[in-house]
């Protein structure tokens, strides 16, 4: 889920283990165990970072299918977000009770696809399908109204939001190599730009460069896009295979083989 990354579905997502940090709208938000997390499409989000033993649900629902909840009670605001006309002017994250997250995880897991982490709308056709995800995002909302606010977003720097918003849809260019031109597209010091990075977000440019590159490498193996390891890692920024072996191993404790015969059997 990122930044620069806006589509027309709604998206929830539940955190059921473990933390992840996003960047939504130039706001930095943790979501730990039991946070419902909604991002509406106005939301522009890109996943930051995330612990080892993250496991979260993210539900993507077309709006259409959630039209018939919308303006009935407790459902007030929702005429108006979906029609695009109004938008929230908050992040909307709150943490719920530890048995409404389970009951919630329990509907997630009765939509989920086979093989997947995350239910979204159209991978499985059909109305009781459909009906379900509708059931599921207005049992989600009730629970979102119900429960206390999470920990507030901080405001991300102008310059650090706007390398988190070049690198995630860059970082597997050349020109991502060069920090110091990174730096200047924000219009700032490259060694200004690394301290409000490494401050603002936990961890620095250089590891945030490699993370997208790690995420866009397992997308390509995972879909087949390439014919071999190696045309992968060189389309996603490595200089080599070895190069993206060790950044794959080090942040997901698996290789990349593993990664692609998981794939396979799911």
């Amino acid at each position: 889920m990122r930044r620069g990354h806006r589509h027309r579905e709604w998206e929830i997502n539940l955190v059921v283990r473990g933390r992840a940090v996003y960047a939504v709208e130039g706001q930095r938000v943790e979501i730990r165990r039991d946070s419902l997390l909604w991002l509406l499409p106005s939301q522009g989000h890109v996943l930051l970072e995330h612990s080892a033993n993250l496991a979260m649900y993210v539900v993507v629902i077309d709006p259409v299918l959630l039209g018939g909840l919308a303006g009935g009670p407790g459902f007030e605001a929702w005429p108006g977000w979906l029609d695009g006309g109004r938008v929230p002017n908050r992040v909307l994250h709150r943490v719920v009770e530890g048995s409404v997250s389970e009951r919630l995880a329990g509907l997630c897991g009765a939509l989920e696809q086979p093989g997947g982490s995350a239910v979204r709308e159209g991978g499985r056709g059909g109305s009781h399908y459909e009906a379900g995800l509708v059931w599921l995002g207005g049992e989600a909302w009730r629970a979102y109204a119900e429960a206390r606010d999470g920990p507030a977003g901080s405001h991300l720097h102008p310059a650090v939001e706007a390398a988190v918003d070049w690198l995630d849809r860059h970082a597997h260019e050349l020109e991502a190599d060069d920090l110091d031109a990174v730096a200047r597209r924000c219009h700032v010091s490259r060694p200004h730009l690394s301290r409000l990075f490494h401050r603002q977000t936990g961890q620095t440019l250089t590891a945030f460069r490699t993370r997208r590159r790690v995420e866009r490498f397992l997308g390509l193996i995972e879909r087949g896009a390439v014919g071999s390891l190696t045309e992968a890692a060189y389309a996603a920024g490595f200089g080599s295979y070895a190069q993206a072996f060790r950044s794959v191993k080090a942040l997901t404790g698996q290789g990349p083989r593993e990664h692609l015969r998981r794939g396979m059997l799911a």
